[in-house]
């Protein structure tokens, strides 16, 4: 009995280790994810609200 105990709480620790790790994995890489959609969000907002800008100045300078 006692070898079985052992067995259940060596597989019990690594698997709620495993858990722990793939959670902090899919956090980070979600954090990552954000953060990038965050910046491409901005380069479009960006581009688009320098296009009106541009064209201006373009019909001032003809």
């Amino acid at each position: 009995m006692p070898f079985v105990v052992q067995i259940v709480a060596a597989v019990g620790t690594v698997g709620y280790l495993s858990f722990r790790s793939g959670e902090k994995a899919v956090n980070d890489m979600a954090v990552l994810l954000q953060e990038e959609v965050s910046d491409r969000t901005k380069q479009q907002v960006i581009s688009y609200l320098e296009r009106p800008t541009f064209a201006l100045k373009t019909i001032v300078a003809a």
